[in-house]
């Protein structure tokens, strides 16, 4: 029984994901951290289990796996190439254990032949060979890594045997080719699993080309019986091409094809004539249009298909789906001349769309949909690169899965959460976790973990990145394109969005469109940018503004989470002579969380701040900065929590010289201070995620921080860093923290 009281709370279990209807336990609502599982009761007619959790861990025992090869390879004659190899394989499933230790070793042999038959024929581009293997392996034979095609086991139907016994695998095959018309190859193999499977395949395959024609015709039939069952498998394969060029010329302008394939798996079990139910019959017809890379600016590929997909009924084969496609992409690029202002501009396109159609429904849990991918890409640069602009486009569907986070536990200050334990009941849950404000806090990170529930949706990408630089081309000009050459701008715009599919209201293409309904939106991820600069990097002044923007939103297993940052600053910077230099902030921000399950979670907190700055540097080596904050913050929701906060932070920051040593090396030093004041008024409840939020970890009343840091380089590759730390934040007691690190660098 699940328990949140320590004294009771005495034992930890672990549960195992089982099929469906084989566990007692199944996934519980709770804020707890980690995962709560709940018993159900069993079914009240048949008595069997109705969840999918069981407290049940597998034990993996320790096991010994190793591999002995030998092998050689040798030339009898012209032409001809023998190869030969042996293997020795020992795999103990339990070191501990004695027990079925005759199994643990198993012997393997491999030998082939090839044969050029006639050599001389080679100088006139004639080429054949023969060529033949044979493969053996004993019952217990274990390679430590799969050797075989990965299509191995579909190739020859062996997925029904599965019994450990010896097998024996024999393949020849005959090959004539002309380097001017194509190739003609005939194989054929048997593969024998003793006692319990046997198969034999035959394989031609035809190419020829000539005068821009392309033909390609392969066949392969399997039949395979065995104790379980026997197999037909055929798959013919069909393509014509026309490749067609420019009078005069040896590089084509554009290829047309027609492909068509199929594949008839037929599958009885033995003494039967009806088809099993993992028998599959399907037909692919393709038209396609190209044009060759690297030919021109554009490359152009187009395609239609449709795929017709039989289900076994009965003893024959009956329509079940058809799948019609449609792709295009291609490729764009202007590459400018010699003109100065001209643009460089590139374009990469890809769509996909698939629409299936389900002819009988009683045959499948398939329905009817309609499924896109697609990608855009534009880049363009101009003027001497004073206006750049890329975009990137993408819409696609698929499913998503509902996230579940855990929080663990790591080293101090290795993490990004730190756990405020608001109601003091010494136990861990997620609502009470905040990303850390200082670093000796972060003592907890986030693990997501994806569960089992899917949600269909539609998928959209949206990048943008626009920069515009002036200077770049009236940097040297007079009057008013002067003035704008000290202007430049940067705009960066990103958006990642899953919505649901088919959810009302909702345009799957459209990425600027709002969502009001949040039980639409699977996950969100929005960032936005935009910074008008004025007398970008001047020595003397400059200024800016800036607004950034940030917005997600996921779907938990407890509901959804959502989380908004918008804020406005304004920048100003002038420096008076070589020693001293003001800069001041002016901001806007708003603040915005949203908990489907955690009421306590929900806020919007506004607020505004000045943040003057006043810089001395007497030397070059030697600065003091002091910096004054004013912020006024108030959370809109309720209206009642409020905060006003002043603070004083001053920091010294000295780089001193030091003496080369004798063997010439001189060491680089820097010592950094910092003290801060912050008084700061709170009316509302404290101890709560918005009071943690809204004084960014600090406390009602008087704060106090300071800290020193060194750093010094040792020697060419070794390196000193040392820092203190310290806080007194309201009336809680101070902190210390003091860390030193050495580095050596290679």
């Amino acid at each position: 029984v699940y328990s949140q009281n320590p004294d009771s709370a005495l034992y930890a279990a672990r549960f195992s994901e089982t099929p469906a209807g084989q566990g007692n336990y199944v996934l519980a609502l709770s804020a707890a951290n980690g995962r709560v599982y709940r018993w159900v009761a069993p079914d009240p007619l048949t008595c069997k289990p109705t969840g999918n959790f069981e407290p049940l861990v597998r034990l993996i025992a320790p096991e010994q796996r190793s591999l002995y090869t030998a092998g050689a390879q040798l030339s009898p004659n012209k032409g001809g190439s023998l190869q030969f190899e042996t293997a020795l394989s020992k795999r103990d499933y339990n070191r501990l254990s004695p027990l079925n230790d005759n199994d643990n070793l198993g012997g393997a042999c491999f030998l082939s032949y090839k044969q050029n038959l006639w050599p001389k024929a080679e100088k006139n581009g004639w080429q054949s060979t023969v060529q033949g293997n044979f493969e053996y392996d004993s019952k217990h034979f274990q390679a430590l890594n799969p050797y075989r095609p990965a299509e191995f086991v579909r190739d020859w139907n062996t997925g029904a045997s599965s019994d450990t016994v010896a097998e024996q695998l024999a393949r020849l095959n005959f090959q004539v080719k002309q380097k001017d018309w194509g190739i003609i190859r005939y194989d054929l193999g048997s593969f024998l699993r003793m006692g319990v499977y046997s198969g034999q395949k035959q394989g031609l395959l035809l190419k020829l080309q000539h005068r821009g024609f392309e033909w390609m015709t392969e066949l392969n039939v399997l039949e395979t019986t065995g104790k379980m069952e026997k197999t037909r498998y055929t798959r013919p394969k069909f393509e014509l091409a026309k490749s067609f060029f420019k009078e005069k010329s040896t590089t084509p302008l554009f290829k047309l094809g027609l492909y068509a394939e199929r594949e008839r798996n037929s599958r009885n079990a033995t003494a039967q004539t009806t088809l099993a139910s993992n028998s599959f019959w399907y037909d692919l017809y393709r038209f396609y249009f190209q044009t060759p890379e690297n030919a021109s600016g554009w490359m152009l590929n187009a395609s239609v298909s449709q795929r017709n997909d039989f289900f076994p009924a009965g003893n024959q084969f009956t329509q079940n789906t058809r799948a019609q496609d449609a792709n295009f992409n291609g490729r764009w690029n202007k590459v400018p001349a010699l003109a100065a202002n001209a643009a460089t501009q590139s374009l990469i396109w890809t769509f996909s769309y698939r629409n299936l159609t389900i002819i009988r429904p009683e045959l499948t849990p398939q329905k009817p949909q309609e499924t896109y991918l697609g990608r855009l890409d534009y880049s363009i640069a101009a003027l001497k690169n004073s206006i750049a602009l890329t975009t990137g486009y993408e819409i696609g569907s698929g499913q998503s899965p509902k996230i579940a986070f855990n929080y663990v536990k790591v080293n101090p200050g290795e993490g990004q959460y730190t756990w405020v334990d608001r109601n003091r009941d010494s136990l861990l849950q997620v609502d009470e976790m905040e990303i850390a404000v200082f670093q000796d806090q972060a003592n907890y990170v986030r693990v997501a973990i994806t569960t089992t529930e899917y949600l269909r949706t539609n998928n959209l990408a949206f990048n943008q990145n626009l920069r515009l630089e002036p200077r770049f081309v009236w940097g040297n000009k007079k009057g008013w394109r002067r003035v704008l050459s000290k202007f430049s701008s940067q705009s960066t715009l990103q958006i990642n969005r899953r919505a649901r599919a088919q959810a009302p209201g909702v345009d799957p293409w459209n990425p600027f469109q709002q969502i009001e309904a949040d039980s639409n939106l699977i996950s969100l991820s929005k960032a936005l940018r935009n910074a008008l600069f004025v007398n970008r990097a001047n020595p003397a002044w400059d200024a800016s503004i800036t607004q950034t923007e940030q917005q997600s939103q996921v779907i938990l297993t407890t509901g959804f989470e959502q989380r908004r940052t918008a804020e406005q600053i304004l920048h100003g910077r002038i420096n008076f002579g070589r020693q001293w230099s003001l800069e001041s902030d002016l901001s806007r921000s708003v603040k915005k969380s949203e908990n489907q399950l955690f009421n306590n979670r929900n806020f919007s907190i506004r607020a505004f701040t000045a943040n003057p700055k006043i810089s001395w540097l007497p030397k070059q080596n030697f600065r003091i900065s002091t910096a004054l904050q004013w912020r006024n913050s108030i959370n809109t929701l309720t209206g009642i929590e409020k905060a006003t906060q002043q603070q004083v932070n001053t920091e010294i920051s000295w780089n001193p010289q030091s003496s080369a040593n004798a063997q010439g090396f001189q060491a680089a030093n820097a010592l950094r201070s910092r003290l801060a004041y912050t008084y700061i008024r709170y009316t509302g409840q404290p101890n709560t995620a918005l009071a943690f939020t809204m004084l960014e970890g600090l406390q009602n009343g008087q704060n106090y921080q300071w800290s020193l840091n060194l750093d010094r380089q040792l020697s060419k590759s070794m390196q000193l860093s040392v820092s203190y730390e310290g806080r007194k934040t309201g009336n809680r007691p101070i902190v210390h923290v003091a860390r030193a690190q050495v580095r050596a660098v290679f």
